[in-house]
């Protein structure tokens, strides 16, 4: 029938478009972003950049490669735009360095590294551009993949198809070998041979040039032990090449460098305190010739992200995650703090006009991904420049979104949602779902949530909350759990689960639970803790902390969260693994993990299955050949995949057939 709307379903995927990294022009009238989509038949996300004015009357798409187009950087005079993407339509094919006129035209390839590049940033004059690349590889060279796996030296034969490890965190794939290192390069704006201006036994990131074009401020782990530390520290070189020099002296690092427009101080973020899981990140403000940094933001309540500099040079623009937004605020020198946009925003993104000031920024909401906004410097005149998806959604049913609070057994305030599925009736009883966010340290925001939405299309309940753990609550809320996963946090999602069946829609024998990462820790906890849930999915779970300590990619935090190495505190790690109820499981459950996952080994989920399998408990293990932490997102058609499973899943247990009944969690 004509105008009927439908419910949303995993293969939307397909349809729907994405925006992000918007750069506003330096005047102010234009915003260069990406724009993104799902190719069904490549099985990737192509994405292409388009120029959008701030009137919001003209929008013009700028490459049309049908690439991975990506990281568009305004020169400073507005007339061209760098950008990255492979010079080959294949996966193999990495990132390169392109320009293209801003008013159109033909597309200029200005590097050929086989390593790929990253972070493109233009020097103040526009003649040059610095960029973050490691050092090349043999694996980089097709023809190298052809030669012999078989090397005799002195008349001794080694393989050359092996790899030799000499470091702890050889898994990340983040921390390179110390023959791959990332590093800065510089290369003139119309091509060349790029010249190498940083090296040594660590990774450089975040380049930025001073206003002059004199010096790079970046952050590096060099002077830190690199296979240990996961923090790095704000330094400056010479745009010339030389001697790097230190910046900020803080013990827990800092990152995000950013010149002030006159050139004589950098604001970054950082913190005082060195241990991963109590970092206390706020904003510095420190002469760019040395001396005593000065902090800017030390009574503000939450943690600072995304510094960008007004352009008269008075204050600082920065996000802060708070209460389930992502808020857009701004800290004048003499660290007077203002809100920008309202507290009620989730912004995904933003940038700055040098000369104009107008801000452009991305937001998203329960009923909408992230669309393109611009407003004046002090959040006035906001307009909407896209509805990228207004066409599907107009064809689309959705569930609708409720935040409410709650509290946990001890009192406790809980934030939490509800999406309800479409059509909902107050006098019907439905089958819930619990969702649980990854971190711990991290939240939900009051964002779009296509997960939650393809399963209240199928007619669930949807809960999630954001646990003591998660930030945006403050230091006491978020530091409460540290070394004492499954206590605080489990009372806090069970809070929003009872909240919820409290109101009369929820039938509680039909209840289930899902999450990744921690989200995975804390399903396999509480299905191994209690008997109230029906059916269970985990992706790439965190299931075993003395495992995680040896086999995944950041052991420091493993140490610094429980208080030292397995070998001194075996109980303790025993007592924050999931694995340890696994024999009392008796939710039937659907694990999904990759093969190539480094954050958290694929043996996390092998531990479960092996366990609730041995004991005859219903369960199914997906492995994914790739895609590591995040292999739900890697393609399209694991997105679908994941999704497809989990709705079955959760179908067949909590609709098709009855719970077992409800009972009171076991005493831990």
């Amino acid at each position: 029938m004509p105008g009927t709307k439908r419910t949303i379903r995993p293969e939307d995927v397909y349809r729907l478009r994405s925006i992000q990294d918007p750069q506003v022009s330096p005047d102010g009238r234009w915003v260069a972003c990406v724009i993104s989509q799902a190719d069904r038949q490549k099985d990737r996300w192509l994405s292409d950049i388009w120029l959008i004015s701030t009137d919001g009357k003209k929008r013009l798409q700028l490459t049309n490669r049908h690439h991975r187009d990506s990281s568009p950087r305004w020169s400073p005079d507005g007339t061209r735009i760098a950008f990255l993407s492979p010079e080959k339509d294949d996966e193999r094919s990495k990132p390169q360095l392109w320009v293209i006129p801003a008013g159109g035209g033909e597309a200029r390839q200005i590097t050929q590294l086989k390593q790929g590049l990253s972070s493109p940033a233009w020097s103040p004059d526009g003649k040059r551009i610095a960029f973050l690349a490691r050092n090349p590889k043999r694996e980089d060279d097709e023809q190298e993949a052809d030669k012999p796996k078989i090397e005799v030296k002195h008349g001794r034969v080694f393989a050359t198809d092996v790899r030799v490890i000499d470091r702890i965190r050889y898994r990340s794939s983040t921390f390179l070998p110390k023959e791959e290192r990332r590093h800065i390069y510089i290369i003139s704006a119309t091509g060349g041979r790029p010249r190498k201006i940083t090296d040594g036994d660590c990774d450089d990131s975040e380049p930025t040039w001073s206003p002059d074009g004199t010096r790079i401020a970046f952050v590096s782990n060099r002077g830190r032990d690199p296979d240990w530390d996961l923090t790095g520290d704000i330094w400056i070189v010479p745009a010339q090449g030389g001697d790097p020099r230190r910046l900020s002296t803080l013990a827990g690092g800092a990152s995000n460098p950013a010149w002030s427009p006159d050139g004589k101080h950098v604001a970054y973020i950082g913190s005082p305190a060195p241990e991963v899981f109590r970092l206390e990140d706020r904003i510095w403000l420190q002469p760019a010739d040395g001396g005593k940094a000065r902090g800017l933001t030390q009574s503000h309540p939450g943690y600072p992200h995304s510094l960008r500099w007004s352009p008269d040079g008075g204050a600082v623009y920065f996000q802060c995650i708070e209460e389930g937004f992502n808020s857009l605020w701004r800290v004048d020198t003499r660290a007077k703090a203002v809100r920008i946009l309202a507290k009620q925003r989730c912004v995904d993104g933003y940038s700055i006009a040098r000369d104009a000031g107008t801000i452009a920024f991305l937001l998203s909401a329960p009923d909408h991904p992230a669309e393109l906004y611009v407003c004046g410097p002090d959040g006035e005149a906001q307009r909407r420049l896209t509805q990228e998806n207004r066409a599907l959604l107009r064809q689309l049913r959705l569930g609708t979104t409720e935040a409410f609070w709650c509290r946990s057994a001890d009192g406790t305030p809980v934030h939490a949602w509800l999406v309800k599925p479409p059509g909902f009736r107050a006098d019907r009883r439905y089958p819930l779902v619990l969702q649980v966010h990854g971190g711990p340290y991290a939240a939900y925001l009051e964002t779009w949530k296509f997960d939650a939405q393809v399963l209240a299309a199928q007619g669930f309940l949807v809960v999630y909350s954001n646990p003591r753990g998660s930030t945006g609550y403050g230091k006491e809320f978020q530091t409460a759990i540290v070394g004492r996963w499954g206590v605080l946090d489990s009372q806090d999602v069970l809070a929003a689960v009872d909240h919820v069946v409290g109101q009369g829609s929820v039938d509680p024998q039909r209840l289930g639970v899902m999450g990744a990462s921690y989200g995975g820790f804390m399903t396999t906890w509480l299905v191994g803790t209690t008997d109230r849930f029906a059916g269970a999915v985990a992706s790439c779970a965190a299931t075993d902390e003395r495992m995680f300590y040896y086999s995944a990619d950041m052991p420091k935090w493993s140490e610094e969260e429980i208080g030292g190495p397995p070998w001194e505190r075996a109980a303790d790690y025993a007592r924050m693994s999931s694995s340890s109820h696994a024999h009392k499981i008796r939710t039937p459950i659907l694990l999904l993990h990759a093969d190539d996952d480094t954050r958290v080994p694929i043996s996390h989920s092998e531990i479960i299955f092996t366990t609730v399998k041995r004991l005859g408990v219903e369960s199914v293990f997906v492995r994914y050949p790739t895609g590591g932490h995040g292999f739900g997102g890697h393609t399209p058609r694991y997105t679908c995949d994941t999704l497809n499973r989990a709705v079955d899943w959760l179908t067949d247990h909590l609709k098709g057939r009855r719970a077992p009944s409800g009972r009171k969690p076991r005493a831990r």
